[in-house]
């Protein structure tokens, strides 16, 4: 996959504590829930990728080191209309083929259709 900068940790905001998960609790939570059909408020990644890297496509999925799997989404995200930097993103939480949760996205108003990996949960 094309070179970027390696991941860093997500803000240390109250936010962001409470929303990142160790990755194998979180996995372990997420596939628990989904199996119920009763999950928790959305999951935010342990590690963001700054700036999100665009991830090439094969037979019409994500993919990234392995095709992607979509478990979850899209969570619509917006915000940035207060200082006109604009973003409109639908989020999924997708899985490698080796059960590695990544949180990937979609420009909503794009016409490329280009998925950008955004966050890895570990």
């Amino acid at each position: 996959h094309p070179t970027s900068s390696p991941p860093r940790p997500a803000p240390q905001s109250p936010i962001a504590l409470r929303a990142a998960l160790h990755s194998a609790a979180a996995r372990k939570a997420w596939h628990a829930q989904r199996a119920t059909g009763s999950l928790p408020a959305p999951l935010r990644p342990l590690w963001l990728i700054e700036p999100p890297l665009a991830l090439s496509e094969r037979h019409n999925r994500p993919f990234w080191e392995s095709p992607l799997s979509l478990l979850a989404g899209p969570e619509r995200i917006e915000s940035g209309w207060w200082d006109n930097k604009l973003v409109l993103r639908d989020y999924f939480i997708a899985e490698d083929t080796s059960h590695r949760l990544v949180w990937i996205f979609r420009e909503r108003l794009s016409a490329s259709g280009t998925w950008y990996l955004h966050g890895r949960f570990g």
